[in-house]
C-alpha cells in the first residue's frame, strides 16, 4: 500500500512532465529517493514528509514483516505455540503506520480532486475533518490499542 501511495503521490505531485511521459509510455519509474525527494519538496509533504519520516521510522522492519522476511518468520519459530507471537509494540507500531498511510492517501486523493472540483474537495476535506480531528487517532484505533 504505501508504495502505491508514493507512487500515486509521485506522480500527481511531483513527477516532471517527460518524468510522467516515460512512466506512461515505458512504465519507468525513478527510484525511490528521487520520488521522495519530489514529493515532498512541494507541499503538503514539505511539511508533512510522511514518506522519509516513515522509513526512519523504521520502514526496512515493515517491509520485512509485510514481504515475508524473518519479521514475519521469527514470531512463528520463537515459541512452542500455534501461530506467530507478535509483541503488542510492534503491532501498535503497525497499526499506526497503516492508519496513518491511510488518512494521508484519503486526504491526497481530495486533493488531487479539488483540482478539477474545488467545491467538492472541500465539502469532503470538511466531512474528513468532522471525522478525524487533526491530531487524534480514528475511533476504530483508539479501540484497537484498547484491546
Amino acid at each position: 500500500m504505501n508504495e502505491k501511495f508514493r507512487r500515486g503521490c509521485w506522480f500527481f505531485l511531483g513527477a516532471t512532465e517527460e518524468q510522467a511521459d516515460a512512466f506512461m509510455q515505458k512504465d519507468e519509474l525513478p527510484s525511490t529517493k528521487t520520488m521522495v525527494e519530489a514529493i515532498e519538496a512541494e507541499g503538503p509533504f514539505n511539511q508533512f514528509p510522511i514518506f522519509s519520516g516513515q522509513f526512519q521510522a523504521g520502514i526496512n522492519h515493515l517491509h520485512s514483516f509485510t514481504h515475508g522476511g524473518n519479521q514475519i518468520a521469527i514470531p512463528y519459530l520463537a515459541t512452542n505455540e500455534v501461530g506467530a507471537s507478535y509483541s503488542d509494540d510492534d503491532v501498535f507500531f503497525a497499526l499506526e503506520s497503516i492508519e496513518a498511510i491511510g488518512m494521508t492517501a484519503v486526504l491526497i486523493t481530495i486533493l488531487v480532486a479539488g483540482e478539477s472540483n474545488p467545491e467538492g474537495a472541500q465539502l469532503a476535506l470538511d466531512a474528513y475533518g468532522a471525522e478525524f480531528p487533526f491530531g487524534e487517532h480514528s475511533p476504530w484505533c483508539i479501540d484497537e490499542i484498547k484491546r
